[in-house]
């Protein structure tokens, strides 16, 4: 529950902004609160429950398979780590304490790891 910096793509970013510049009835309505890009009717941050319930509804609307928010914070740090991400900057982007989390849930997709495994298949 700590604030840290997370890395964006620049495509990220680039529709953050658009919605952000989009005029929206929470920021007329609580215009001393900072935007939020999820809030609730009132500008505050939404709580979990909401959060996994509008998450769940996006989805469907999508027509994707009901996945947990925790599924994509997986894909995020094994996309990194595939792309060439080093262990390091995967273990602050997800806020563990401890790069040695961080290799026991994610090091079977390091470099040397994939290499050797790719020899037993």
């Amino acid at each position: 529950n700590r604030t840290r910096l997370i890395n964006m793509s620049p495509q990220l970013c680039e529709v953050l902004r658009a919605y952000c510049a989009t005029p929206r009835k929470v920021c007329q309505l609580c215009p001393e609160k900072p935007k939020l890009v999820c809030c609730d009717k009132h500008g505050n941050p939404i709580s979990p429950d909401l959060a996994r319930i509008e998450f769940h509804a996006l989805l469907k609307e999508a027509g994707i398979r009901k996945i947990r928010m925790q599924d994509c914070r997986h894909t995020f740090a094994s996309i990194l780590l595939t792309e060439g991400a080093s262990i390091f900057f995967v273990m602050k982007q997800l806020g563990h304490a401890d790069v040695k989390l961080t290799c026991n849930l994610y090091g079977h997709l390091l470099p040397e790891n994939r290499d050797s495994a790719s020899l037993t298949d």
